[in-house]
């Protein structure tokens, strides 16, 4: 029994990373119209894991890894708020 609890929470572990890294994908190539949707399901993931207890030592790394990814993602998409919001505010070409 353990030992599908064990494995149950791995695999949510591995689902987060999995989310994570489509969304660093997805701002990157600014696929803006699919960033909601993988953020939604991110966070319902990353919901459950942070409901979890007891998490086993092997997804210590992961966490890691993910955070590293999370920040990326913050990292890129600030950049990205920042352009559009020149581009929005930048007064008409005179061509």
């Amino acid at each position: 029994m353990g030992e599908d609890v064990h494995k149950d929470k791995m695999e949510v572990i591995f689902r987060l990373k999995e989310l994570s890294v489509a969304l660093l994908k997805a701002l990157h190539e600014r696929r803006l119209k699919e960033l909601n949707q993988l953020m939604e399901a991110r966070n319902r993931v990353l919901e459950e894991v942070r409901a979890m207890r007891d998490l086993p030592p092997e997804a210590v790394p992961l966490l890691r890894e993910i955070l590293i990814i999370e920040r990326a993602s913050e990292r890129l998409a600030r950049e990205i708020k920042k352009q559009l919001l020149e581009t929005a505010t930048a007064p008409p070409s005179l061509h």
